[in-house]
């Protein structure tokens, strides 16, 4: 049985009993996809670079897509592959300019960026990021088109939201 020194998000792959972790490295230790079974077996899938700080996981007709903490870098991982996809822009100050998590919504990714207060909607083909929800710092609520956020972070997908496309 496998161990996980610094999971950073768990997700149920599509049509199995299996779930996908992404793992943060420190240290010396390289940040990782594992795959954890349901009798309890972890494999890793993806060690090292070009994942930064895993945290964000979401399927999109069962391919996963990985997003890092630390550099806003979206990746699809499909056979063992990882391949950006998009990348947030860096905005914020320096010790926030993080991307905080990510999900799924008919079929486009929605991710937050913790220190440019905004939630960004990308398209998972062509990797076009765009301002979804945010301006500015502040705690406004309201309609989508107005509402401020401070420092979004944790993110909840849903089956479908007819305003996202």
């Amino acid at each position: 049985m496998g161990v996980f020194t610094t999971p950073a998000g768990i997700k149920n792959i599509p049509n199995t009993t299996d779930m996908l972790v992404v793992e943060y490295g420190t240290g010396t230790s390289a940040s990782k996809i594992k795959k954890l079974a349901a009798d309890g077996t972890v494999t890793t899938l993806f060690s090292g670079a070009p994942l930064n700080g895993p945290a964000g996981i979401a399927f999109i007709n069962d391919i996963p897509y990985i997003a890092n903490f630390n550099d806003r870098k979206i990746f699809k991982f499909e056979n063992g592959t990882l391949t950006e996809i998009a990348q947030l822009p860096s905005e914020g100050p320096a010790n926030r300019n993080f991307l905080g998590f990510m999900s799924a919504i008919d079929n486009q990714l929605i991710a937050t960026h913790i220190g440019g207060h905004k939630v960004y909607k990308i398209d998972p083909v062509s990797g076009v990021a765009s301002v979804y929800a945010g301006s500015s710092v502040g705690n406004t609520d309201g309609d989508i088109s107005t509402a401020t956020l401070d420092s979004p972070n944790g993110i909840i997908g849903a089956v479908s939201y007819t305003h996202l496309t």
